[in-house]
């Protein structure tokens, strides 16, 4: 990713925050900076390593978070928190729901948000795997995980730094996912939604320290 794609993450926070001016003087500031790097050590390694370091620069600072959903229901955010892997964020996650926290079992009630905002590039096949991988821990991947599992993937995208996935639970417990605002499909079966979320929500979550930020009982 370049730096210049960095830029387009202010989509997320448009605002008078002062912390959206920080990240865009940041990011420019980073678009300079691997512009001098890259000349003089122009490679793909070199790419990968500055890159890596800027998302990981920029997604550490901070954001007021909105939900990118279009026509979005009147939620409201209940936590938030970043997973990060060897010093660099993978992606910012967050919580919407109609109350102020979510159940310490991690059970949801709809309407209901989980948002993604993602640091790094994934291919759609990882973030499929890693849901397989996800739902076999915590032994939920039965029949209708596996069946689950083929519609992910042809209805998820590549990602890239900045980029937005939104699963959105309706009050009648249908899903759907949203890739930058713009929806991509839908399952009309209620147990989907808080199967998805569990990944985050269990008790056996392999994060427990963000699944607590994202059931609003710990601050981030």
């Amino acid at each position: 990713m370049s730096l210049i794609g960095c830029c387009r993450v202010n989509r997320i926070c448009l605002s008078s925050d002062p912390h959206t001016h920080i990240r865009i003087t940041c990011c420019v500031a980073l678009r300079v900076l691997t512009a001098r790097l890259l000349r003089v050590a122009n490679t793909p390694f070199a790419l990968r390593l500055v890159s890596a370091v800027a998302a990981a620069l920029l997604f550490s600072l901070p954001v007021q978070a909105s939900l990118q959903l279009p026509d979005a229901p009147t939620l409201q955010q209940v936590g938030s928190g970043s997973l990060r892997k060897f010093g660099f964020t993978i992606y910012e996650a967050s919580t919407w729901s109609s109350e102020p926290t979510l159940a310490a079992d991690g059970s949801i009630t709809a309407p209901f948000a989980l948002q993604i905002v993602y640091a790094r590039n994934i291919a759609s096949e990882d973030l499929v795997e890693a849901t397989s991988e996800a739902w076999n821990k915590l032994n939920l991947l039965d029949a209708d995980g596996r069946r689950w599992l083929p519609q992910l993937a042809t209805m998820w995208p590549n990602v890239k730094a900045g980029d937005v996935l939104v699963l959105h639970i309706n009050a009648e417990g249908n899903s759907s996912f949203y890739f930058n605002g713009t929806r991509l499909g839908q399952i009309n079966e209620p147990a989907f939604g808080p199967r998805f979320a569990a990944i985050w929500l269990h008790p056996d979550s392999s994060e427990p320290s963000l699944r607590r930020q994202l059931l609003g009982h710990q601050t981030p």
